[in-house]
């Protein structure tokens, strides 16, 4: 799971999108579960799979967090999507605050 800053929005959408080359332009390394990382992510969770579920036109994820790492930047006010809306972030990510859920289309 990628948390991007709030400046990385279109990435975001970009994923968003089905029926498209997600990681089309997009830098991005393997974390050592082989999850991929974006270079523009602030904070990342390399999960392994636990469960899947079936959500219409979604599939819902459910991972087992094994590590969790984030980048040093400026303004790490994170890029949040509540109820399939972009927004601006809220607040400031804090170091030892973290949860969260993924939808994976």
């Amino acid at each position: 799971m990628n948390i991007l800053p709030a400046e990385h929005r279109h990435l975001a959408a970009q994923f968003s999108r089905s029926g498209t080359d997600k990681f089309a332009g997009v830098d991005y390394s393997a974390l050592p579960l082989g999850n991929p990382v974006l270079d523009q992510a602030l904070a990342r969770v390399d999960c392994e799979l636990h469960k899947e579920y079936d959500g219409g036109d979604h599939t819902i994820v459910v991972g087992d967090a094994a590590r969790i790492g984030w980048a040093q930047m400026s303004d790490p006010t994170p890029s949040l999507k509540v109820s399939g809306r972009g927004g601006a972030g809220i607040g400031s990510a804090k170091e030892g605050q973290h949860g969260g859920s993924a939808v994976r289309h």
